[in-house]
């Protein structure tokens, strides 16, 4: 009976990440950054963790024996975060040290967490593994293999008796795989369309307008905007970040967990925001939703 790999606790933490973005409802995970990730980081060791999670998180943060993790996590350089960010997103898919696979598995709140768990499961099928772009790649190769393969067995024929079949309809079969191709080639077309559209055609600054970060020209006017000096340089992981306003059908947890963050403006007020983070305005840490602050601010 073939073994569970370490490549295959990857796969699975991939696959598990891509259902988490699909009903994430804040954006948090479909858009992480280093400073993010580091306070989502403080929210699970405030929750509790296992022992397992714990010991891996203060081998990867160097925790000191008399200092606390949750003081070596602050401390540390967000870039200590990127690699992790990398692997979930499959900008690097060997990284190259496997606790930071460890560290992505208690992101995401993986169940069958650390590795020597997931070894004892059944291994997946290989073809489990390919994710939707791998198979199309995969289709498409094959298609263009196959017609080659096919036209070097054909039998040469007669000219008379090849110009004749040219007034033939074309074949049903070689049109579908020539459409296939066709769409294929449509799709990724329309994905790098889109790429170069985000990347390249954003302005230069962001500022905070009403509820949300909108892209500015760094050298314009306020035009209106609640602060003339809350202009950022662009990053595109803050586009996602929105103030809410709780109606009686917010919700505030979603399987125990906060969905909602919140932090005291510059007068004191509180404000609800979808994400954790920075407050756009007092640059103060966004802490997650309590019952305690429910009640207390009667949201």
């Amino acid at each position: 009976m073939s073994k569970t790999t370490f490549e295959d606790y990857k796969i699975a933490i991939w696959r598990e990440f891509e259902i988490i973005k699909k009903n994430d409802v804040t954006g948090f995970f479909s858009d992480l950054s280093p400073a993010m990730v580091r306070d989502y980081y403080v929210h699970l060791i405030d929750k509790g963790l296992s022992k397992a999670d714990e010991e891996i998180m203060k081998l990867f943060f160097e925790t000191k024996e008399n200092e606390s993790l949750k003081k070596s996590v602050n401390n540390s350089n967000t870039d200590k975060f990127k690699p992790v960010i990398s692997f979930l997103t499959g900008k690097t898919k060997n990284p190259d040290k496997k606790i930071r696979v460890e560290l992505a598995a208690i992101l995401i709140s993986f169940e069958q967490r650390p590795h020597h768990i997931f070894s004892k499961i059944e291994p997946v099928k290989e073809e489990d593994n390919l994710d939707i772009k791998q198979k199309i790649e995969i289709k498409v190769d094959n298609i263009e293999e196959g017609l080659s393969n096919n036209s070097d067995n054909l039998p040469q024929k007669p000219l008379a008796k090849h110009l004749s079949n040219q007034k033939n309809p074309e074949n049903p079969k070689f049109s579908i795989k020539k459409v296939t191709i066709g769409l294929g080639i449509l799709i990724i077309s329309f994905f790098i369309a889109a790429f170069l559209y985000a990347y390249l055609n954003h302005k230069d600054c962001l500022e905070w307008k009403n509820d949300r970060y909108v892209e500015v020209d760094c050298n314009a006017g306020s035009n209106g905007f609640i602060n003339t000096n809350t202009k950022i340089g662009f990053d595109e992981n803050l586009l996602k970040i929105r103030k809410i306003n709780p109606t009686d059908t917010t919700s505030y947890f979603k399987n125990g967990k906060a969905t909602i963050w919140y932090c005291k403006d510059n007068d004191g007020n509180i404000e609800l925001f979808n994400t954790p983070g920075y407050h756009p305005v007092t640059n103060k840490t966004l802490k997650p939703i309590t019952e305690y602050i429910i009640n207390k601010y009667n949201l």
